[in-house]
């Protein structure tokens, strides 16, 4: 039977995948950075948004298993976000009938607080979620298409091991970044070809459909809490949402569990600030402009705005109501280099009203 013409784009740049190994990609990336288990949330915020990375792997160094102490996981932002913002006593205000949107009174944060994670050991936050759970290794010799299955059904980031330099975290930014390098370097005419597809032939844009979204105007609490409703790594998210104004609905910014980097005991009652006053305070001044596509913008073109800007996904928004329709991700770039059945394709379609 004759192959489809998604089946050879597939085949055609998952062999141009093939030509590398994981070592050509870590040759040069600093040893990972670690904290012991005894080290509090709090701390590992700081450390997070000082070294500006989103996970950390977790060492109990009074274990002397290995020279580091024993391994006990990896701790992302994502498993602090959950664990911070689905605090047991939120719940309980909101069993009470008591509008997390409107929680706004300093006593009730306070109480709050003191059930927070923000003092507890990191080691408790081992295996908060389902990614957090598992451990992917890969040793330097494996060829990237092994790491690429993992990555393009939502993996975020593995450890490699290496004979020299100690292992590493490799990351789908890390991915995407290499993969765009080599492509420019690449001048292969089916691949050009495939490059300046329109993203709606990727089938990312659902007709009539728009992306779940939060308001400017909604309580940084409950847009932090509006992302985490789709999190589990069984029903995918995506780990941010697009902030939208009042008025049109038009795309303004967007907000991801990295904009709680560096939350500690002072800044925990900036949660009861609107998404705007939030993200102004956040980024120390406008809330930062969202990147954004159409549906007729190239592939080539959406990686070059991801890695560019230094983000993880574009919002693909309506040309005239510049409404979002849709995302483009690092998880979609990766996808399109491995014939692996893409994990995360319904899951996404959660996202969408």
């Amino acid at each position: 039977m004759a192959a489809t013409a998604e089946e050879s784009k597939t085949s055609l740049l998952e062999a141009f995948l093939k030509k590398y190994n994981v070592e050509d990609l870590v040759k040069s990336k600093s040893p990972m950075h670690s904290v012991d288990a005894s080290a509090t949330t709090e701390e590992v915020l700081a450390l997070l948004e000082k070294k500006n990375i989103l996970s950390v792997p977790v060492f109990d160094k009074k274990d002397k298993t290995t020279p580091e102490g024993k391994y006990l996981g990896i701790v992302s932002i994502s498993d602090i976000v959950v664990a911070l913002c689905f605090n047991p006593w939120f719940e309980r205000f909101e069993k009470e009938g008591k509008n997390m949107c409107k929680l706004n009174r300093r006593k009730e944060m306070e109480k709050i607080l003191k059930f927070s994670v923000l003092k507890s050991p990191i080691a408790d936050l081992v295996g908060f979620s389902e990614e957090g759970k598992k451990l992917w290794i890969f040793d330097e010799t494996e060829n990237l298409t092994t790491v690429a299955k993992y990555f393009s059904s939502g993996v975020h980031r593995c450890v490699v091991t290496r004979a020299q330099g100690g292992p590493c975290i490799m990351s789908q930014s890390d991915m995407a970044r290499f993969i765009s390098a080599k492509l420019e370097q690449d001048k292969d005419s089916d691949i050009i070809r495939i490059l300046k597809q329109p993203l709606e032939r990727l089938g990312l844009v659902k007709a009539g459909k728009k992306v779940l979204s939060v308001k400017l105007s909604d309580s940084a609490l409950s847009g932090f809490r509006s992302l985490l409703q789709l999190h589990s790594f069984k029903d995918w998210n995506l780990a941010a949402l697009p902030i939208v104004d009042d008025k049109k609905g038009k795309c303004v910014g967007t907000i991801s569990e990295a904009d709680l980097r560096g939350m500690n005991t002072t800044r925990f009652f900036d949660l009861l600030l609107t998404v705007e006053e939030y993200m102004q305070k956040f980024y120390g001044g406008e809330v930062p402009p969202a990147i954004t596509v159409n549906p007729e913008t190239t592939f080539e073109t959406a990686v070059a705005k991801i890695l560019e800007n230094g983000i993880h996904r574009v919002w693909i928004c309506d040309k005239k109501a510049e409404q979002p329709i849709g995302v483009f991700s690092l998880s979609d770039v990766i996808a399109q280099f491995t014939t692996y059945e893409w994990a995360h394709t319904k899951k996404v379609d959660g996202m969408f009203a």
